[in-house]
């Protein structure tokens, strides 16, 4: 799991963060959907919506994130891909998001 990379502090705003996303959609309690939005917006930080790429940057861009994922996937000791996203983040990087 990503979380055995954090420390507490971390952890704790994964937990908070998962509170807000399950009262954002007035759920009574908080369900692993909630942890899994809370660890991508923690580790990743917030979306950006602005400076939009133009179609080639796109392509490009996708290229490039897919070279990471097919890389992972050949590496012996590398761990296994759960999910392979590409948002453009206030980190300015895409992520890979193993089972360990």
């Amino acid at each position: 799991m990503i979380l055995s990379i954090c420390v507490g502090a971390d952890i704790a705003n994964v937990c908070n963060e998962a509170a807000l996303i399950a009262a954002r959609d007035l759920n009574e309690s908080i369900v692993m959907k909630h942890f899994e939005q809370a660890i991508e917006r923690v580790v990743a930080g917030m979306e950006k919506k602005t400076n939009v790429l133009q179609p080639d940057e796109k392509k490009t861009v996708a290229y490039h994130e897919a070279g990471h994922a097919v890389s992972g996937w050949f590496l012996e000791h590398a761990d296994p891909l759960l999910k392979v996203m590409y948002l453009k983040y206030a980190l300015g990087r895409s992520n890979i998001i193993g089972n360990s």
